[in-house]
């Protein structure tokens, strides 16, 4: 049993980071085109990334009110490194 319960911790952590990683590039894509799918390209497609990883529609629409402004939260911006 001990080696299920570690591979479900990793399965677990992996999920929340790539969670983390699609909260932030909705957060970023709403901050640059707005709340709305619909008129912004970038923000349907990282919906469709989180929900094809089956991110729950709730987390979905908490990252969406955090980059409109709409929720209390962690400020994102985009930052492009060259190295």
């Amino acid at each position: 049993m001990g080696h299920n319960q570690t591979t479900e911790g990793v399965a677990d952590s992996r999920r929340g980071a790539m969670f983390t990683k699609f909260t932030r590039e909705i957060i970023i894509a709403t901050r640059q085109g707005g709340p709305s799918p619909e008129g912004n390209f970038r923000l349907r497609l990282a919906i469709q990334k989180a929900r094809d990883n089956n991110m729950p529609k709730d987390n979905i629409e908490n990252a969406i009110k955090k980059g409109s402004g709409a929720a209390e939260g962690t400020i994102f911006s985009e930052m492009i490194m060259e190295g």
